[in-house]
């Protein structure tokens, strides 16, 4: 769909569509009276071209904002080889990219005998 004939109403459209506004003020903003702005903007939502123009556009700026897990997960491992490893940024790239990719769950471990071992001060006891 192309742009709305009256700039009113693709500035209406616009402005609620970013979504920093309520419907209200948006047509308050486009130049109409404040007087009976509230309901003549419930109107105005209610009009098939500026729905359906107000749907396009949420469309096209969730289609911005899609990435997918791959270029998701490609750009944290590009951000954590490229940082110092010490910086506290890193490990949080680090663990970042580790949710992304399901490890955030602990291994299962089955029933039965676990040896562990605890290193304190150098020494490792079991």
């Amino acid at each position: 769909m192309a742009l709305l004939k009256n700039p009113k109403h693709e500035r209406f459209a616009q402005l609620v569509t970013r979504g920093d506004v309520s419907a209200t003020q948006a047509y308050i903003k486009c130049g109409y009276s404040k007087q009976g702005a509230e309901s003549s903007a419930s109107k105005l939502l209610r009009n098939a071209r500026v729905g359906a123009r107000i749907a396009e556009l949420h469309e096209a700026g969730a289609a911005k904002l899609a990435l997918s897990r791959e270029e998701f997960q490609a750009d944290l491992l590009k951000r954590f080889r490229e940082l110092p490893p010490e910086s506290q940024v890193t490990a949080k790239y680090g663990e970042m990219l580790a949710r992304s990719m399901g490890w955030n769950e602990p291994d299962k471990v089955e029933a039965g005998s676990v040896n562990v071992v605890v290193t304190i001060g150098g020494n490792a006891s079991a």
